[in-house]
């Protein structure tokens, strides 16, 4: 088995978000929720039209889906799986590794809560690009990124059942 390796993610890729969207461009209700830091992983306020929404996504960077999102402002390093669903989000603030795919992003999910990110800012702290792409973090071979995934993966899903189940019998 090859020995693991001590990396930088910025060997991987870059960081990547969506183009900036302006109050003026946003609704309260509308096509598209746009995703502010403030309700990053939870439930929009804002909303963009369709139209400009289909604009942006064709002409500027956009996730994919599985992409994971990284929030760089306020809470940092809150994850959240892109599933492919209709959605913005804030660029500078909610970023993304767009990398070469010899990371395995089921790996690279349970890697960023274990990263020390070198924070800025004084009043509101803040991951710049920089601090993400300088990361250093030690990563396995392919086969074994991909089977540790698996295993937080379904480690996650558990857990997430068991709260439910939790939640349900405290009614």
């Amino acid at each position: 088995m090859p020995a693991w390796e001590q990396r930088k993610l910025g060997e991987f890729g870059s960081v990547a978000m969506c183009k900036r969207i302006y109050k003026e461009q946003t609704s309260e209700q509308g096509d598209v929720p746009f995703f502010k830091i403030g309700t990053f992983g939870a439930d929009p306020d804002a909303f963009i039209s369709n139209e400009l929404f289909e604009d942006y996504k064709r002409t500027y960077p956009y996730p994919t889906p599985g992409t994971l999102l990284i929030s760089a402002a306020g809470s940092i390093g809150r994850i959240v799986e892109y599933q492919g669903e209709k959605a913005y989000f804030q660029d500078s603030n909610i970023v993304w590794l767009e990398h070469d795919h010899r990371l395995n992003d089921a790996f690279l999910k349970p890697l960023y809560s274990k990263i020390e990110w070198g924070l800025e800012g004084s009043t509101i702290k803040r991951l710049y690009n920089k601090d993400l792409l300088s990361a250093e973090v030690t990563i396995p071979d392919g086969r074994e990124q991909k089977e540790i995934g698996q295993f937080f993966a379904k480690l996650d899903s558990l857990i997430t059942l068991h709260q439910r189940k939790r939640l349900w019998f405290a009614k």
